[in-house]
């Protein structure tokens, strides 16, 4: 399996069933392993029965995962927006985005550490922002009064995502 932020926990039912992860050798093939405690009952697929050995898709995702990808206006939406600041964005990533927010029997999260790397990015870019609008407001004071909102708004979004972590 590969490094603990190139892996997502999928669950079936409530119950986590295993870990979708990026192939070894090939970044873009993915690799599926049911965790060793899942009954049959939470298999997440009729397709995709319980088993030790491990489920793997050349170049892609899986279609049983690939299907709770956004497509259309969304999906080229997202793919702007987070392709900027995601290294190597792909529908991989995309997944990692949007899967915790599915509905339905199947459900797909972030490692933790994958989690407090993304917070960490955030952190570190909302604090250089605040920084150069610091800047500009001491040197705009036709800006200030909406500067001073920002700076707030800001802080008070900055100090939820530390207490997150």
């Amino acid at each position: 399996m590969p490094r603990q932020s190139e892996r997502l926990y999928i669950g079936a039912g409530g119950v986590p069933a295993g870990t979708l992860g990026r192939g070894e050798e090939n970044r873009r093939d993915t690799v599926f392993s049911y965790n060793e405690t899942v009954g049959e009952e939470n298999a997440v697929s009729l397709t995709m029965p319980v088993r030790l050995e491990s489920y793997n898709w050349e170049y892609g995702i899986h279609p049983l995962f690939e299907m709770h990808i956004p497509e259309g206006h969304l999906k080229d939406e997202l793919v702007r927006r987070f392709s900027k600041l995601v290294r190597g964005f792909d529908d991989f990533s995309l997944l990692g985005i949007v899967g915790p927010h599915q509905f339905g029997r199947s459900a797909c999260s972030l490692t933790e550490a994958r989690c407090n790397e993304l917070l960490a990015r955030v952190q570190d870019g909302m604090t250089r922002a605040m920084t150069e609008l610091s800047e500009y407001r001491s040197t705009h004071p036709e800006f200030e009064v909406v500067g001073e909102k920002m700076t707030a708004a800001w802080s008070a979004g900055l100090a939820k995502s530390i207490a997150v972590q």
